[in-house]
């Protein structure tokens, strides 16, 4: 099928765009400081190689090492988020080329680009240095891929090489992608069952085999380097929490539902969608609680079913499209739907900006004050540095805005941690702290090196600096 592309369309793109576009430059986010400092540096081989931290998301890494090469380290933020934007934007598209797909009805098309370019979470991760947005543009592409194959007939090698290549990617880019790999799979057998009878058997056998043995030469340089972690949070928490955030900034949740439940009971041409929400969105959604007992080292987190909100959002659009046709006898239920379906589409931006203002952590994260200081005050002070003099933090958050707004203006060779101050013979210190006691208790566990009590240079709240400078080594003062 043709899908076309009218200039609404590239409106909701645009618009889609320019929302990302206002939080692409915000601070950098403790996963994204880890990518940057940890991974993005290293060569191709070492990023295939390293899962020590479950911080790695193996084939975002590698692309952002490719974008660093090009922006380089004075332009970090765009270097680490460019990934994820593209990723961000081509779910829009991709998530219209499915709508269409499925109900053969623009309507629906449009009203499901407009609410992913326009989900706060898609957002969010759209402009976060992590591989979430590229997990969910595979998801889309390959099931899009699996319905645009022919009604009946066989299956070409071309396209079960495919299906092969891209079902192993989607866990690749997060390991947390089996959850939707297993029951799609199960999904394909009876998919291709009953559309070629004939030969779905070899089919199926001959991608099954294809997409395990790329799976295992995928992951086989990871599998010495990996790590057991057990979930943090209970898994049916996950799941309330997944339902707050599909429908968060844009309808409340009751209207939410409603429509998706609408939508897929009553839309003429869903018959396709409702079988594949069935067999695998509704596993999909449950399987972190399914998994846990039998996995408990598999950590599920919200972020992990990103890939299911644009079919949500299909739904939806769906349902409204259905009751905007539908036609009941009496005149005031008419014109009481219309008045409904024009008051869910312009609650939107009054739902986006009473959820920011509610929970501004949700696009601009709690540690954003700190973060944004470091910001203010680290570039300008790393071009001051002389030799044997170091900028660091004392916290998490602060030692990640040093580590990182050193590196963006002199280099990857600008940082270096504080366990390795006694190795690279640091003599003066800039410590970044919230807290005149969290400077001196740095002071005091600076390895085996004595350093003078700190002493304040810059007051400029939430963060003062400080500076230190090394007396005598605590062994020769022994």
């Amino acid at each position: 099928m043709k899908i076309k592309h009218s200039p609404l369309f590239f409106a909701i793109l645009l618009f889609g765009l320019l929302y990302r576009a206002l939080f692409l430059f915000e601070p950098i986010r403790d996963d994204e400081g880890y990518t940057i400092l940890n991974l993005a540096p290293k060569s191709i081989q070492t990023i295939r190689s390293d899962y020590s931290t479950s911080g790695n998301h193996v084939l975002y890494s590698i692309l952002t090492h490719y974008t660093f090469k090009i922006f380089g380290t004075s332009r970090m933020k765009m270097a680490v988020r460019l990934p994820a934007l593209i990723s961000g934007l081509l779910i829009i598209y991709l998530t219209y080329v499915l709508a269409v797909l499925w109900t053969e009805e623009y309507a629906v098309a449009y009203l499901s680009a407009f609410l992913v370019a326009a989900s706060l979470y898609n957002v969010f991760y759209s402009v976060n240095g992590r591989g979430y947005t590229l997990q969910t543009v595979w998801v889309l592409v390959l099931t899009i891929l699996c319905f645009s194959l022919p009604e009946a007939g066989p299956i070409s090698p071309l396209q079960m090489a495919l299906i092969a290549f891209l079902e192993p990617l989607i866990p690749y880019t997060i390991p947390s992608g089996i959850i939707f790999v297993i029951p799609f799979h199960i999904w394909l057998l009876f998919w291709w069952r009953r559309r070629a009878p004939a030969t779905w058997a070899r089919h199926f056998a001959y991608t099954s085999l294809g997409a395990f043995l790329v799976g295992l030469l995928l992951i086989a340089p990871l599998l010495h380097d990996v790590h057991v972690r057990g979930s943090s949070s209970p898994e049916l928490s996950v799941f309330g929490e997944l339902l707050h955030r599909v429908c968060e900034g844009l309808l409340p949740l009751p209207v939410f539902f409603t429509l998706l439940f609408v939508g897929l009971k009553r839309h003429p041409r869903a018959s396709n969608f409702r079988f594949f929400v069935l067999m695998v969105l509704v596993p999909y959604s449950l399987m972190a609680a399914l998994l846990n007992p039998i996995a408990p080292w598999i950590k599920f987190v919200t972020r992990c079913y990103l890939p299911l909100f644009p079919f949500a959002f299909i739904g939806v659009s769906c349902g409204i499209a259905y009751l905007f046709r539908w036609r009941p006898s009496a005149r005031w239920a008419q014109r009481a739907i219309c008045a409904g379906i024009i008051l869910i589409l312009l609650e939107w931006p009054a739902s986006a900006a009473y959820t920011v203002s509610r929970n501004p952590a949700l696009l601009y994260f709690p540690q954003r004050p700190i973060l944004l200081r470091c910001e203010q005050l680290i570039p300008a002070l790393s071009r001051t540095l002389k030799p044997g003099e170091r900028v660091a933090g004392c916290s998490f958050y602060t030692d990640l805005g040093a580590a990182f707004y050193v590196t963006n203006t002199l280099g990857f060779h600008g940082f270096y941690s504080l366990y390795k101050l006694d190795q690279f013979r640091i003599n003066r210190l800039f410590l970044i702290a919230e807290t005149a006691q969290a400077a001196e208790e740095t002071c005091k566990s600076l390895g085996t090196t004595a350093w003078s009590p700190p002493v304040l240079l810059i007051h400029d709240p939430p963060i003062d600096i400080y500076v230190t400078r090394r007396l005598r080594s605590r062994e020769d003062n022994s």
